[in-house]
């Protein structure tokens, strides 16, 4: 039996960027920098070359962190990282600078150096909302359910106990808080929970995709599909290609047994018999067996080469046919 993938939410936990190349060599460069110094860059994981060795020879956490801007405007995160780590070296009160080095290293996937960053600038800074943000997310990726909603509730929290202006001064938003305490919710079932914290971060970001998504699907979720439609159809008039709406909002059309429509979204990344075949699927699922039958023979007449898939499926119908309690 063909088991349809279901796009699930978006966890916003990890995204797409450019990497801090990770090596555990260290060559004749960094021998040669560091002759003549204590300085051991610790905090940072990257490829060594002459850039590196340039943030090595900075004497002020102020320059450091200067040329660390510059390199990430210019898109080069390797070195960004290197004179961040140099920044906070020099001082460990930088908590900016050490925030943008963990902040690095998480998208990069080093979670465990930026899972210790950041709980080292919270014991300087307990409120530092980007660090609260930040080690809640990676918890939630390990799936550390407790700790995590601690450490995003905290967030959120103290987002919402600030004052306008105080929003404005820090410049900081953490709508990726709202959207972790939902998928959190949506995890254990508590569908009503998480509609409120993906509505409270859309208060605050009104056009945020993933936030529409993600409510749109949880609608779906706790059984309101006519919810969820109209949201999933706001979300593609924005982003059309959004594939995970897309396929969410062919679901919406199956529940409410729209298959030509199922179909028809199914298509936009699918082959057409593989969308016949898991349109029959859905309808499987949803106990109206005729039509199952019918869309698996239409989609193995369409693709022979594709008709064991097909005939799984076919052969899964006839047993909830003689099993109906299955």
């Amino acid at each position: 039996m063909l088991k349809i993938t279901s796009y699930i939410l978006t966890s916003l936990v990890v995204c797409s960027c450019s990497t801090i190349e990770k090596t555990s060599i260290r060559d004749q460069a960094k021998t040669s920098a560091t002759e003549k110094s204590d300085v051991t860059l610790e905090y940072y994981q990257g490829a060594w070359d002459e850039s590196i060795q340039l943030a090595i020879k900075t004497k002020t956490s102020t320059v450091a962190e200067q040329a660390a801007k510059r390199a990430m405007h210019q898109g080069n995160t390797n070195k960004a990282a290197a004179f961040y780590a140099r920044a906070f070296e020099l001082d460990k009160k930088n908590v900016e600078a050490g925030y943008q080095l963990a902040a690095l290293h998480q998208k990069s996937g080093n979670v465990g150096q930026a899972e210790q960053l950041y709980r080292f600038l919270l014991k300087q800074s307990p409120r530092h909302l980007p660090s609260l943000e930040g080690i809640g997310l990676i918890l939630l990726d390990q799936n550390n359910i407790k700790e995590s909603r601690s450490f995003l509730v905290k967030t959120i929290t103290i987002f919402q106990n600030q004052g306008p202006g105080a929003h404005r001064a820090h410049n900081y938003t953490p709508i990726k808080a709202f959207n972790g305490l939902g998928l959190l919710s949506d995890r254990i079932s508590d569908y009503k929970q998480a509609h409120s914290y993906y509505r409270q971060g859309l208060k605050v970001d009104p056009n945020s995709i993933t936030l529409m998504h993600n409510l749109a699907y949880s609608l779906y979720l706790s059984g309101d599909w006519k919810q969820a439609e109209p949201l999933l159809r706001k979300v593609l008039r924005i982003q059309p290609k959004y594939t995970r709406a897309i396929y969410n909002l062919a679901l919406v059309n199956a529940r409410a047994r729209r298959f030509d429509r199922t179909i028809e979204l199914l298509k936009q990344f699918m082959e057409p018999h593989e969308a016949i075949n898991d349109a029959g699927y859905l309808a499987m699922m949803g106990g109206d067996n005729i039509l199952a039958e019918k869309l698996f023979q239409q989609a193995i007449d369409q693709a022979p080469s594709y008709n064991e898939t097909a005939w799984r499926n076919m052969d899964k119908l006839k047993q909830l046919k003689l099993n109906p309690k299955e």
